[in-house]
């Protein structure tokens, strides 16, 4: 802007228009017209955030992802509350190999907007990629809509929820009981009381994880083959089945786990034929 000249508005119908020619300029490849065009844009406005975004993906475009952070970090600093400039930040440094701050611009972006699906795709991403990820319940819950609603292939996604359940120091508790008794199956009320099983029905990871993706964790296969186990005593016992009713969803999502991997689960003879004789008297009491 020239000495004493009358300061530009970002919202002035000039410098809408020449945005939307820089716009169509870049869409129709001419990409040195698009970039004159928003660097006239910032001369007038030095930080105009839709200028500095646009010239940031032309930065990314031409293989300056650094430069595109530093531009589109710019606008988020005057408009922190665009999803999509949290989302083009995120890509950015995707490909600059900052993971983790990655993961946080695309979490900004959901958490303005949750049903936007690029910024889903690219968490998704980076949870297959990154080699660690965060433990907070607001990332647990965003993981398990990554899963249910497949923003990626589910099985993409198991490694790192299987992870993140297991670690998960209430669970880790029950899990390391079950281990210590296997081979011995001891039963699900005797492994983890009836109100901490009644709670793993109230883990959204969890279920999502045993609803939507094979569980490939020794540890945790190891636990859900003694959970298996104890709904078929409480199957076979009706005083027990009062005491695990409030965990109906977490058996719910392990029938369908079972389902998904082919009921691989270990069984021994005697669970198979109690088993067997609970199918008879289903039968039985149908056919009646």
């Amino acid at each position: 802007m020239k000495a004493g000249s009358k300061p530009v508005r970002s919202d002035e119908p000039s410098i809408r228009n020449a945005l939307q020619a820089g716009i169509a300029h870049h869409q129709a490849g001419r990409l040195a017209e698009a970039e004159a065009i928003y660097r006239r844009v910032l001369e007038d406005i030095p930080n105009h955030p839709d200028a500095l975004v646009l010239l940031g993906g032309l930065a990314h475009r031409a293989g300056r992802p650094d430069m595109a952070v530093d531009l589109i970090g710019r606008a988020l600093a005057v408009n922190p509350a665009t999803p999509n400039h949290h989302y083009h930040l995120g890509i950015a440094l995707h490909d600059l190999g900052r993971l983790d701050e990655a993961l946080s611009s695309y979490r900004a972006a959901l958490q303005l907007q949750p049903d936007y699906a690029l910024a889903q795709f690219g968490f998704a991403r980076c949870i297959v990629t990154s080699p660690s990820i965060p433990t907070d319940a607001g990332f647990r819950d965003l993981l398990a809509r990554a899963l249910s609603e497949a923003w990626a292939r589910p099985a993409d996604l198991a490694r790192a929820s299987a992870g993140l359940v297991r670690s998960e120091p209430g669970l880790r508790e029950h899990v390391d009981a079950a281990l210590r008794a296997w081979p011995v199956q001891p039963g699900a009320r005797v492994v983890i009381g009836a109100s901490a099983l009644a709670a793993l029905g109230g883990d959204r990871l969890l279920r999502a994880l045993l609803e939507n993706a094979q569980v490939f964790d020794a540890d945790l296969e190891r636990f859900l083959t003694v959970m298996r186990h104890g709904l078929l005593d409480a199957a076979l016992a009706p005083d027990s089945i009062e005491a695990i009713e409030g965990s109906l969803a977490f058996f719910c999502a392990l029938a369908r786990q079972c389902f998904l991997n082919d009921y691989v689960f270990a069984a021994t003879e005697d669970e198979l034929d109690r088993a067997g004789g609970l199918r008879d008297r289903v039968a039985a009491a149908v056919e009646s």
